[in-house]
């Protein structure tokens, strides 16, 4: 606790003690004339009453724990009650039995306090236990029952002797009971507060119990009989007030209750420019550093909530119970941090835009490489066919003979298609196709309709083809080609068969001569270095067949 602090609560220690001891030397002075006594009594009791109600409305200010403050309010209002049934028995009534009466009635506000010290401790020490809603309702139920029992002593005679005509009795069994009761309860409020067993020790721990002991002690001298002269200054109701309180405030003191007590200092000390204003707009707390208020400003502050002074301030409001916390914001720092978010984002923003114009121009070079790349290959394997296309094209333009250049044309439509379907097939090859076959037989078809359309008659047929890779179908469609080529100018028809074998492929090529042809024609192959390929060669005056086996390219053999 802070020094500061710790002096002020020594400070108003002495001065309730001071004011209930002035208290009780009023009341123990003998005035024979009545009204001054009766001043006097009124004096005291209303001495008590003030001091009463002015730390119930400071607990309610100060303690947090709303099951604790709950406890310490019903005390507080049960010593209330007590002080008037106090005042009441021994200044007003007159009768016999309603003094008796409010003399049982003493008892209800002491079993109260003892149920409450009890309840309180218990929930600070095990808040969420397993059984303590079940020993709340069990310790409860006595402590209501002990006091009906002393109420109705009138009924049963359990707890005090009384005749009809007395307002005061001998002690009976009930009696110790009910005072037992009240000890036991205490006792375990004792024994069920929180123990400290961490840190260093700190001496304002024991006041929990010093207030018990001196409770105590004065218990004992205020039934102590031979101690009248004493007992003159000792008021029993008083007297178990203070000790009740004092014996709430040392748990204040020890911090086993959380209170707001160091509020103020802690408001007085720190660097955060902070207010609270109660609802009429009246400053209760501010920190050393907090702006003076204007009325203004705390009407905008209920309204908006928020509100900027200036450019680089801003005071903000939370409503909280009878007013309103108000802190004051720099906002300077914060916009600083804005525009360097700002700066970083657009800096963030054109780093992406250049980033991504990277990619793109990487993106469209590897689109140009990529093409070049296919375009590299394919003119690296159609390079002859082109030079031959490039000859015949030039062939055709000087040739002035229809019939020569009808033939020119002709081997320039087929020498044109060969050039386009090889070059499909290269580009697919690009792609990780596994089968050729479908492709290899739209090679045939494309190149056998230009036949067709040429005046040749044309067809091919496939046996049980499949799982033709890509050098294979390449090789098969080149040789077909230089086949038809070497022949072009002496048939009248083309009939293709390819067919598998159990190590290779048969390509077998039947032409028919024209009519015109005198004698067969014979043409030499350039086999194709990239492929073994063994030819069979029928020739007679009507028709050629050419039979090709085709082993695949250098390996000998294909996947198929």
């Amino acid at each position: 606790m802070n020094p500061r602090l710790f002096k002020r609560v020594i400070f108003n220690t002495v001065m309730v003690l001071s004011l209930i001891l002035f208290s009780a030397v009023l009341r123990a002075i003998n005035v024979e004339n009545q009204y001054a006594r009766d001043s006097l009594n009124i004096f005291v009791f209303m001495t008590y009453e003030s001091l009463l109600a002015y730390w119930g409305l400071n607990v309610m200010k100060r303690i947090m724990n709303m099951e604790v403050r709950r406890y310490m309010l019903v005390s507080c209002f049960a010593m209330i009650v007590w002080v008037v049934i106090r005042t009441v028995k021994w200044y007003v009534v007159s009768s016999v039995y309603v003094e008796r009466f409010l003399w049982y009635c003493y008892y209800i506000p002491l079993l109260t306090l003892s149920y409450c010290v009890y309840m309180a401790a218990d929930t600070l020490s095990e808040k969420n236990e397993e059984f303590f809603a079940l020993r709340k309702a069990i310790i409860f139920t006595i402590t209501v029952f002990m006091g009906t029992m002393v109420l109705t002593n009138d009924m049963h005679g359990m707890v005090f002797g009384v005749t009809k005509d007395s307002a005061e009795g001998t002690h009976l069994l009930g009696y110790y009971v009910v005072s037992a009761w009240i000890g036991i309860l205490i006792l375990c409020a004792i024994l069920r507060l929180p123990k400290y067993t961490e840190g260093k020790f700190d001496i304002r721990r024991l006041a929990p119990y010093a207030v018990v002991t001196l409770g105590l002690a004065y218990c004992l001298i205020y039934f102590y009989k031979e101690m009248n002269g004493i007992r003159a200054f000792v008021e029993f109701t008083a007297g178990y007030c203070v000790f009740a309180i004092g014996f709430w405030e040392s748990l204040i003191l020890t911090e086993m209750i959380p209170s707001n007590m160091e509020y103020r200092w802690c408001f007085n000390h720190s660097g955060a420019k902070v207010s609270v204003v109660d609802n009429k707009g009246r400053t209760r707390y501010a920190s050393f550093d907090a702006r003076s208020l204007t009325d203004y400003e705390i009407s905008e502050l209920k309204s908006h909530r928020l509100i900027k002074p200036n450019e680089g301030t801003e005071l903000l409001s939370m409503p909280i119970r009878g007013g309103y916390a108000i802190w004051e914001r720099d906002v300077n720092e914060i916009h600083k941090a804005y525009t360097k978010l700002l700066e970083t984002k657009n800096a963030i923003k054109e780093a992406t835009a250049t980033l991504e114009e990277n990619i793109e121009i990487e993106k469209k070079h590897q689109r140009i490489a990529a093409k070049n790349h296919l375009y590299d290959i394919t003119f690296s394997n159609v390079s002859e066919k082109l030079k031959y296309l490039d000859n015949l094209i030039k062939f055709a333009g000087a040739e002035e003979d229809p019939d020569a250049l009808r033939k020119l044309l002709i081997k320039i439509d087929l020498c044109g298609v060969f050039i386009k379907r090889k070059s499909n097939l290269l580009l697919l090859s690009e792609q990780e196709i596994d089968d050729f076959t479908d492709e290899l037989k739209l090679c045939f078809r494309e190149s056998f309709d230009n036949l067709n359309d040429a005046g040749l008659e044309a067809g091919f047929v496939f046996n049980n083809i499949s799982d033709l890779d890509y050098p294979m179908a390449d090789l098969i469609y080149e040789i077909f080609e230089e086949a038809i080529e070497a022949y072009i100018d002496y048939i009248k028809s083309v009939n293709v068969i390819l067919a598998k074998n159990e190590f290779s492929f048969r390509l077998t090529v039947n032409l028919l001569y024209k009519d015109d042809v005198a004698s067969p024609v014979s043409k030499e192959f350039k086999l194709k270095d990239k492929g073994v390929v063994s030819l069979e060669f029928e020739n007679t005056k009507e028709d050629i067949t050419l039979s090709f086996d085709i082993y695949g390219p250098k390996e000998g053999g294909s996947k198929a």
